[in-house]
């Protein structure tokens, strides 16, 4: 399928009033029939569909107390202040090849652990 053609399903899908169409073939398990081509999505239009767009990782690094460009530590903890935790993507300190949303829950997951434990230890 070309790039034009995956586009047009991407924007036709991703309107509101086609959504419910997109959920009920879900939800019956019936395929998706789809032929590509037929229709002409220019060059402009595909400029005004596409934005770009960035995974915000490592503003605040986790690491080491005496790593400057560290914030927080293994326990989510920001260096040198009491009660505050960051648990989202940007204690990665880097930006990993793969889409960060599973990694990110799978953090605030983990994060949500290590605080529970520290905050309730008494």
């Amino acid at each position: 399928m070309a790039a034009r053609d995956w586009l047009f399903l991407l924007l036709y899908c991703s309107h509101p009033s086609m959504m419910a169409g997109c959920y009920l073939t879900a939800e019956s398990g019936a395929p998706v029939a789809y032929s590509g081509g037929g229709r002409a999505i220019s060059d402009a239009q595909i400029l005004s569909a596409i934005s770009p767009m960035g995974h915000p990782v490592g503003t605040c690094a986790m690491g080491r107390a005496d790593d400057p460009m560290s914030v927080v530590d293994e326990a989510f903890k920001v260096h040198g202040i009491d009660n505050l935790f960051v648990a989202d993507a940007s204690v990665m300190p880097v930006i990993m090849s793969a889409n960060t949303n599973l990694p990110t829950i799978m953090l605030a997951e983990l994060a949500a652990e290590r605080i529970g434990a520290q905050c309730f230890k008494e």
